[in-house]
């Protein structure tokens, strides 16, 4: 699948059938605008081709908010946009002059020139300057310039409307296994693992610590069950997210480290993958490190018995 910056590419483009939004998450509502797309460009004999930002538009345009922080980062984003069946995928860089397009600008100026010819949005989709532009706006626009568009309805879960603000929320509260119902997809962070101070080895668990450079959302701070790759292994770990409260001698500092429950090579410098499956329990102060060592086993065992529970399934 190619990923092509709109503004570095001037050559001609395919005829494609094109989906527009921010697409942060790749959720079960993203995917049922894929798949519509993917059924009308077998149909029509095109491409499926994805719109997307170089950044989530409210980092800009609302900056009091939390949104430099996204679900999932631009090789992420690519990764499930490819498993969902999209062949093309273009990046548009957000930046002040691209916000104050107007809505006629935005289609006749900018859209028009990706060559679509059928275009595929959510029923809540936004446009132009101020997001006044809607998705029956959109139908119009393009509809006068000879481009066909399909609006595709709310998907629900659970009887909840999917939404990537739903997600961030589940997250924020550490549901992590309610986000992967409605991700369709198991959420996860990924990368390389450094040198940490060697607490955890001393105690009897040694952990990979994570430098996350890409702007993910992080889940609420605690103990995690989570699925780990990283070479040859795939498998269990329990992961700590959280500032390490026993230990006060330390500048208090996100972490994440993970214990591998079934590998013990020493791997620095290599690209970790965690998958959340379950939130064991709420990040807390230890009044000992035999305390936390004793609180650390029953987490072990109980992320074992979680992992073979949900093996047998």
């Amino acid at each position: 699948m190619e990923v092509l910056y709109v503004e570095e590419q001037a050559q001609t483009r395919p005829k494609c059938v094109l989906c527009l939004g921010t697409f942060d998450g790749v959720h079960l509502g993203h995917q049922a605008i894929v798949a519509k797309a993917r059924s009308v460009a077998m149909k029509m004999g095109v491409q499926v081709a994805l719109l997307t930002f170089d950044r989530h538009p409210r980092s800009l345009l609302k900056p009091d908010q939390s949104y430099e922080s996204v679900l999932t980062p631009l090789p992420e984003k690519r990764n499930l946009l490819e498993q969902a069946g999209v062949d093309l995928i273009y990046v548009q860089t957000f930046d002040r002059s691209f916000s104050r397009l107007t809505c006629e600008e935005f289609v006749v100026g900018f859209l028009v020139r990706l060559e679509p010819v059928h275009v595929v949005v959510g029923y809540n989709y936004s446009f132009g300057a101020g997001g006044v532009g809607t998705a029956a706006l959109l139908a119009q626009l393009c509809g006068q310039r000879g481009i066909s568009v399909s609006i595709v309805e709310p998907f629900t879960v659970d009887e909840q409307q999917v939404s990537s603000s739903l997600i961030r929320d589940q997250l924020h509260r550490g549901a992590v296994d309610e986000a992967q119902r409605v991700l369709g997809h198991v959420f996860a962070l990924e990368g390389v693992i450094v040198r940490g101070d060697g607490r955890g080895a001393g105690l009897g668990f040694p952990t990979a610590n994570l430098n996350i450079s890409l702007p993910y959302v992080m889940p609420r701070t605690g103990v995690y069950l989570v699925r780990a790759t990283v070479n040859n292994y795939r498998g269990p770990g329990v992961t700590n997210v959280g500032f390490r409260p026993t230990f006060e001698d330390e500048a208090p500092r996100l972490t994440v480290e993970t214990h591998l429950l079934n590998y013990d090579e020493r791997v620095y410098g290599e690209t970790l993958r965690l998958e959340f499956f379950r939130y064991i329990r709420e990040e807390h102060r230890f009044q000992s490190v035999d305390e936390l060592v004793r609180q650390i086993n029953l987490d072990v065992s109980k992320a074992r018995s979680l992992y073979i529970e949900m093996s047998e399934y």
